[in-house]
């Protein structure tokens, strides 16, 4: 990492895949390997517009050489305030193909937090649309004058440079950066509800993560179409909306202007994705849509949730709206994964019929709040051996709308990826697993 990230960032360990040898998350998801593969297939649909991998591998190879060519160094933060669109996924991916750090913004943040961002993340260069550009002119001149703009579309601002002559103009040959896998490749700033926005750094290995689920869970590939409603400056949609198509083959619906219930209906008659992803709060607004408008939805065949709780009820009205359910899926491994809240707080849990109480890290514990050191102490069997351990009474934990209160839970010292889901919370319901998908029913 290099030395000047400020100290106030937070990394991310989610998803985490180590070793020694150079690497590129985007050479890998686009690279000789996998355009040998998947060369002549959609990689992303954008309105009128078709993407092949070729295509789309060779738009990044030119933007990691345009970004060099602004003066890019390895490790430096590149902001990046653009739609959803394929210029936008071609230069997030080439930047990170050069060795930078991509930070996809948000388009609607007011223009102080623009400010904090630029000045926090120590951003030389800045890649901005020509609408948010002439939209924001005071802020442009500013970026300006601090560093590297450029501008995709039309600017007059001084000292701003053309991002799409800096293309034309950019060497597609030069080889991808050679970095490691815990290298920063790309920052996720929070939503700054709880201050200001805070920068999350994800590795070149947690890069490498995404597709897992799709590819694992929904046996998602490279026959598929994929559409998320979110937008690509927030994680759940980068992933699903894009890093994970890219990975399995599989072909992208990007949509470049904020979503709302007529456009992703027409776009769902349009494009006929398999697997749509969205929060409920639009899911909601879906189902207030006229029963016409979508009909294509009954087509979809996994619809996936995330970002906040699903209330039952909205389930409940999906089903009889599209005959499809929402479910806790297997994933790897065979196992049953979900998310769901303990005393409050999100955490993914793997179900683990084994063990005898929910369990978790310590690590994770203290991100809960759990004060675990003044539990009982004793002895934990683990797949490592005998462990000292800590036992706790969780105040709550809740899955979609059922909650359980006085959980005992285990406090383990390692670290866990997941919450294990043992039986002082399962033994309160009658499982039902049917192929891959488990269902839970609360006992009377």
């Amino acid at each position: 990492m290099p030395e000047d990230v400020p100290h106030a960032f937070l990394k991310s360990t989610a998803g985490t895949v180590s070793g020694p040898l150079a690497m590129n998350a985007a050479d890998e998801l686009l690279g000789a390997v996998a355009v040998a593969r998947h060369g002549a297939r959609t990689a992303l649909i954008c309105g009128d517009d078709q993407l092949s991998y070729s295509d789309l591998a060779r738009q990044v190879r030119r933007a990691a050489g345009a970004v060099a060519a602004l003066g890019l160094r390895p490790g430096e933060r590149v902001l990046l305030l653009m739609r959803d669109s394929p210029e936008m996924a071609a230069a997030w991916l080439g930047i990170v193909r050069a060795g930078g750090v991509a930070v996809a913004l948000n388009t609607k943040l007011p223009e102080e937090d623009y400010r904090h961002i630029h000045a926090d993340s120590g951003a030389r260069i800045t890649l901005i649309e020509d609408v948010f550009a002439a939209a924001r002119p005071d802020l442009t001149r500013e970026f300006a004058a601090q560093g590297r703009l450029a501008v995709a579309g039309a600017c007059d601002v001084e000292g701003a440079v053309d991002w799409r002559a800096t293309l034309a103009a950019a060497r597609d040959d030069a080889p991808a950066f050679a970095a490691r896998a815990d290298d920063p490749a790309f920052w996720l700033y929070s939503s700054g509800t709880t201050g200001r926005p805070k920068g999350i750094i994800h590795t070149q290995a947690n890069l490498l993560c995404a597709g897992m689920g799709q590819r694992e869970v929904l046996a998602l590939g490279p026959d598929d179409r994929v559409l998320a409603t979110s937008k690509l400056f927030f994680s759940y949609s980068l992933e699903h909306g894009l890093l994970g198509p890219l990975s399995i083959g599989a072909s992208a619906i990007l949509h470049p202007d904020w979503a709302d219930p007529d456009s992703i209906c027409a776009l769902v008659a349009r494009h006929r994705p398999s697997a749509f992803f969205s929060v409920p709060s639009f899911y909601r607004r879906l189902l207030d849509a006229p029963a016409h408008a979508r009909a294509a939805l009954a087509e979809v065949r996994y619809f996936v949730s995330a970002g906040e709780r699903l209330p039952a009820s909205v389930n409940e009205a999906w089903q009889r709206a599209t005959g499809r359910e929402i479910l806790i899926a297997a994933g790897p491994g065979g196992h049953f994964v979900t998310s769901g809240l303990i005393n409050g707080k999100t955490v993914q849990f793997m179900v683990d019929t084994g063990a005898t109480t929910v369990a978790m890290g310590r690590g994770e514990a203290d991100r809960l709040g759990i004060d675990w050191k003044s539990g009982q102490r004793a002895l934990s069997q683990t797949a490592g051996g005998v462990v000292a351990s800590y036992g706790v009474q969780l105040t709550s934990v809740r899955i979609g709308d059922v909650e359980v209160f006085g959980v005992n839970a285990t406090i383990l010292p390692v670290e866990m990826p997941f919450v294990l889901l043992g039986n002082s919370f399962l033994g309160r319901f009658a499982m039902r697993r049917d192929a891959s998908v488990m269902k839970l029913e609360k006992r009377d």
